[in-house]
């Protein structure tokens, strides 16, 4: 396993530049890189050599999933294809067929080439980016797994199998169109930085999805902290999921939303006690019945934990797992499905 995953997403440039000289004299090691984590500056050139992290790029040649997060000052916000680098080039003597790419660093309008010479990824990530999807119909034939922070920037005639995108309340008149395109092959979905001024908004957002792709297999939801919303109670999606016909797993993870209330049973769940919590996935599990698992998390008021309730069935029987963990440690892919 030595030199297959390597993670430099934490490095600075001498980190960063001390690997690539050493891949670039070692070919056998680059030759062993299968996944790749970097973290680069648009004014890398000041402080780091981009030749020389090309030349290494070049060397991995078995590289297979590739992630670049963009640690530009300022880029924090939506949509800032504007503070992207322009120095593409990097990528355009590499021989390696990517399976994976995330991408917040690299000008998505300047990498055509690219999206040509990449004809095996299956999974892209396009993180603060809210422009319409970069490629053309021939490009990426192969993909099925897409995260992206904006409806339109969805892809029309696409069989894709895995979505996650950011899901504000006003798009909600959208949601059914575009999902419903999907609806053949879609089996995973997640509704990541969901925000709105109202959380009773929210249930209709749980009915909109089962309307547009009821056959759904995995379905979350990751509610964005928002200084507008108040701490408040909230309809239980419970009966919502009822329209779901084959749904295996279902999260919700919540940070201002903290209770739940059952207008069937008249119960009231309190989303940071564990208890509740537990007595919450049991009762989820008891109404979808295709279920397979159940989360819920939440972010308890002093932002340094989370409390997570899992429920899996396992024939009849429900196994209850609960825990207790701090944020930097709490890893949404343990539990989405994409």
């Amino acid at each position: 396993m030595i030199y297959r995953v390597i993670d430099l997403s934490q490095c600075g440039p001498k980190r960063l530049e001390s690997w690539s000289n050493t891949v670039t004299r070692r070919s056998h090691l680059a030759e062993r890189v299968h996944t790749l984590k970097l973290a680069l500056d648009c004014a890398m050139e000041l402080t780091s050599n981009p030749a020389k992290l090309a030349r290494a790029l070049a060397k991995c040649v078995n590289l297979k999933e590739l992630s670049v997060r963009n640690t530009t000052p300022g880029f924090d916000q939506f949509n800032m294809e504007h503070r992207r680098s322009i120095q593409t080039w990097i990528l355009n003597t590499c021989k390696f067929r990517l399976h994976k790419f995330d991408n917040d660093f690299f000008k998505i309008s300047m990498l055509s080439q690219f999206w040509s010479l990449q004809s095996d990824i299956r999974s892209l990530a396009l993180p603060n980016y809210g422009e319409k999807f970069p490629c053309h119909d021939d490009q990426l034939p192969n993909l099925i797994s897409l995260k992206v922070d904006d409806l339109k920037t969805l892809p029309e005639e696409r069989p894709l199998e895995r979505i996650e995108v950011f899901m504000p309340f006003s798009m909600l008149d959208r949601l059914v169109a575009v999902l419903s395109q999907y609806s053949p092959t879609l089996t995973t979905l997640n509704l990541a930085q969901c925000y709105f001024h109202d959380a009773s908004q929210i249930y209709a957002v749980f009915t909109t999805v089962a309307l547009a792709v009821p056959s759904l297999l995995h379905f979350g939801f990751i509610e964005k902290p928002n200084m507008y919303l108040s701490t408040q109670e909230l309809d239980s999606p419970i009966a919502a999921l009822a329209g779901f016909t084959r749904l295996e797993t279902f999260f919700f993870h919540s940070f201002r939303i903290t209770t739940f209330f059952d207008q069937n049973s008249g119960d009231t769940y309190d989303l940071c006690d564990p208890g509740d919590l537990e007595v919450l996935g049991r009762a989820t599990m008891h109404a979808g019945r295709t279920l397979h698992r159940a989360t819920f998390s939440h972010e308890l008021e002093d932002d340094t934990s989370h409390v997570v309730c899992t429920v899996t069935r396992s024939g009849p029987e429900e196994v209850i797992q609960l825990q207790v963990e701090h944020p930097t440690e709490f890893d949404l892919s343990k539990i989405s499905m994409m």
